[in-house]
């Protein structure tokens, strides 16, 4: 065991034995850094106690908690950014859960007669349960309004096992959603409920309510006074 406390020197390299996982170097107690620290490889933590600065990994970063009490491999006490994607194998805990999002989404299958298919389309089940735009007022098959349309964008999105091999399109299920309106036979004012209209793909202010029951697709929260247009809209099925 070395008997000083510090050694100063400029580059320090150290090998270990890949085929045994043998480590490069032990140590017993604490190990200060002031720069930066760039792992090319893996790096294994048992425990993170906390950190002062930025840990940037150029591999793969492991942290081990205890499965058995529940003790979390790491804690931070800030903020934590992610720039790409989380994947969780298993619960996510959270005392409170905020989503950027404006709506709770699913993927549905679209089916293989409906064309264009974009954010904010009005549709409806097809006899083989997939999806295509709505196309008759007051259709009792819609099922709602195809998430990501305008300022909002799906919080989160339910269904996305094996969605990039399917031809599939997020439906709002909660939450806001842009939708494609048509004021051509009746204004829409905010509160209104919509139905489908006869315009493909576009939503209708519901002036029947003899036929509307089982055919609403939201409430309105903009409004449009003529014409096709894209408004706000509350995911409000009935």
């Amino acid at each position: 065991m070395a008997e000083f406390d510090e050694i100063t020197c400029g580059h320090l390299t150290a090998r270990g034995d890949k085929a045994t996982g043998a480590p490069a170097a032990n140590f017993g107690s604490h190990v200060g850094v002031e720069g930066n620290i760039d792992v090319l490889g893996g790096l294994v933590v048992e425990k993170v106690i906390g950190a002062r600065a930025n840990l940037e990994v150029g591999g793969h970063l492991s942290a081990s908690g205890n499965k058995a009490t529940g003790a979390p491999a790491a804690n931070f006490g800030s903020h934590v950014g992610v720039e790409g994607n989380i994947d969780v194998t298993g619960r996510v805990n959270a005392v409170e859960f905020r989503v950027v999002g404006a709506d709770c989404a699913e993927n549905f299958d679209i089916s293989d007669c409906a064309e264009d298919i974009s954010e904010g389309s009005v549709m409806v089940l097809t006899d083989d349960g997939r999806l295509k735009p709505s196309s008759l007022p007051y259709d009792p098959r819609a099922i709602g309004v195809v998430s990501g349309a305008g300022a909002y964008r799906p919080g989160i999105i339910l269904d996305t096992d094996g969605d990039a091999a399917r031809r599939c399109a997020p439906i709002g299920l909660i939450g806001k959603v842009y939708c494609k309106a048509d004021a051509s036979t009746a204004a829409i004012e905010i509160g209104d409920l919509l139905t489908t209209s006869a315009v493909p793909g576009h939503a209708m202010k519901a002036a029947d309510p003899t036929q509307a029951f089982g055919a609403i697709v939201g409430k309105a929260l903009g409004s449009l006074s003529e014409g096709c247009g894209l408004i706000p809209m509350l995911v409000a099925r009935q």
